[in-house]
């Protein structure tokens, strides 16, 4: 997982790679002040690699993290959960 320092307004962006075989997951440690209103995910894809979507479960944001789903199984390793967390 890479964590990036945050960004104007206080918006705070991230990345954390998947494994192959991965439908859910969660990204924790992050440390924030403060449970967000909204994170916003999307699948960064290897080429020539299947489509997916990533979704963030409804009531599981903490100020320490979240949990999300996939639309499918990533095929390989080299799939990327990238995030943008919102105060």
């Amino acid at each position: 997982m890479s964590y990036n320092p945050p960004l104007t307004a206080g918006l705070v962006s991230g990345s954390q790679p998947l494994g192959a075989g991965v439908k859910s997951g969660s990204v924790a440690g992050l440390g924030l002040s403060a449970v967000p209103s909204r994170v916003v995910v999307s699948v960064s894809r290897p080429l020539g690699e299947d489509f997916l979507f990533a979704m963030v479960n409804t009531g599981s944001l903490t100020a320490d993290g979240f949990t999300f789903e996939l639309s499918s199984q990533t095929t390989s390793a080299n799939f990327v959960l990238d995030y943008l967390i919102v105060p």
